[in-house]
């Protein structure tokens, strides 16, 4: 896949959050409700590179992807462990003439070998989902879960964290299409292949953020753009939409200060282990 689709599939991933089919008012109407609780699309198609502690010697595998690239080893950074916000808005108007907003937040925790992210709910949404906590369900929704994506041994493992009911959910690779997961260390780490980032060409629009470079391409009016941190090795902004205005996407990623030493992974002692198919009918 090259960098435009893949750019193209991240930056939508707060439409598709929300059940917003598409970000693209061409495509026709959508009929989704806007504050849907559907589970977000969270990564995009691309190669897998694995970390270790000190360094990122990185061998591009691709997975469940047509066309991405394969076996190449690069050395991109040192300390790369990072706690980030990653704020999500999507605006799309309508053939209706209907204009929707949509925007979310999440933490992630990036740790070598470990990405683990949960949703900022609103006060609002605590109070529901506390009111529901305690009822007997097999209902699943795993937006509202803390993700962990895992890397043992050089394969991708996933799993959803349920507190409310102490359990792991693992999730096995046949059913990664149905948790809106594309099996990818790569996107799950940086959120952008940084091969791909290089490749796109350099802005002469200045970043205040020291070491961190805009990159930005146009095609067919519609425009992509990518404040990369080359030190992190993350985004720290990326935008896409049309000239005219119809779409526009923005993710924000701010890089927080240590939440707390405490790795989640390594507190769930007493969970109940579980696997996806528990909760189907």
């Amino acid at each position: 896949m090259n960098f435009f689709a893949q750019l193209v599939l991240v930056v939508s991933l707060a439409a598709n959050a929300i059940g917003l089919v598409s970000a693209n008012p061409a495509s026709g109407p959508i009929d989704a409700p806007v504050h849907s609780m559907e589970p977000q699309k969270t990564v995009a198609n691309g190669a897998d590179i694995a970390p270790s502690n000190t360094a990122l010697l990185v061998q591009g595998e691709a997975r469940r992807c047509k066309g991405c690239p394969r076996s190449k080893f690069f050395e991109v950074s040192t300390s790369l462990d990072a706690d980030l916000s990653v704020r999500y808005y999507s605006k799309v108007l309508t053939n209706e003439g209907v204009l929707r907003e949509s925007r979310y937040e999440e933490n992630m925790l990036r740790r070598a070998a470990h990405v683990w992210v949960e949703r900022v709910l609103p006060k609002e949404v605590i109070t529901v989902e506390h009111t529901h906590s305690g009822h007997s369900h097999k209902n699943m929704n795993y937006a509202l879960m803390s993700r962990h994506v895992m890397l043992e041994d050089g394969k991708v493992r996933l799993a959803y964290v349920d507190h409310a009911h102490r359990q792991v959910i693992a999730i096995s690779p046949v059913e990664y299409d149905d948790v809106n997961f594309d099996g990818s260390w790569t996107n799950a780490f940086f959120l952008l292949d940084p091969k791909q980032v290089a490749n796109l060409p350099l802005s002469p629009r200045r970043s205040a953020v020291p070491g961190a470079r805009w990159h930005e391409q146009e095609r067919k009016e519609v425009f992509q753009r990518v404040l990369w941190d080359q030190r992190r090795q993350i985004p720290l902004i990326i935008e896409n939409g049309d000239k005219a205005g119809r779409f526009f996407n923005r993710i924000e990623v701010v890089i927080e200060k240590p939440r707390s030493s405490a790795l989640p992974w390594a507190n769930l002692q007493g969970y109940a282990q579980r696997e996806y198919a528990d909760f189907l009918d």
